[in-house]
């Protein structure tokens, strides 16, 4: 992928659900083993927050992104639908977005959300989308 700074490489890791703890705990073992120089850890507003959450770990910077009230409502934001609100639920959120745009039994797949997701859509929806500016901001 470039930027305007040059090249870059991205890695996704997924913690597998859980509470906000499982996932920090998750991504302090990932980074104990490898290096990066950037870290944007996505949760969701779902669940509490640990009060205290490490702003560094190691020599990496990490970031903290929230994705109200969850992934699936995240996406839905970007995609503009016009069905969901900052009041829609996560299940509700969820059951929009695997029902509308990406088959459930493929939801792990990046591929799946490829077609929905076009990097021209990301870019344009970073002006409305907070949290998609701010992961992107960080990737730059």
């Amino acid at each position: 992928m470039q930027t305007r700074s040059g090249s870059f490489s991205a890695h996704v890791e997924n913690a597998h659900g859980g509470s906000p703890d499982i996932v920090l705990h998750s991504t302090k073992k990932l980074l104990a083993q490898r290096a990066y120089n950037v870290c944007v850890v996505l949760m969701d507003t779902d669940r509490p927050w640990p009060s205290t959450l490490a702003r560094n770990i190691g020599k990496t910077r990490m970031v903290y992104a929230r994705a109200t009230p969850c992934l699936e409502g995240l996406l839905l934001q970007i995609i503009s639908h016009k069905r969901r609100s900052k009041h829609t639920s996560t299940e509700a959120c969820k059951r929009l977005l695997y029902d509308t745009y990406v088959a459930e039994r493929h939801r792990t797949e990046p591929a799946a959300y490829a077609k929905h997701f076009p990097i021209e859509l990301l870019l344009k929806s970073r002006e409305t989308c907070p949290t998609l500016d701010e992961i992107l901001r960080e990737l730059q």
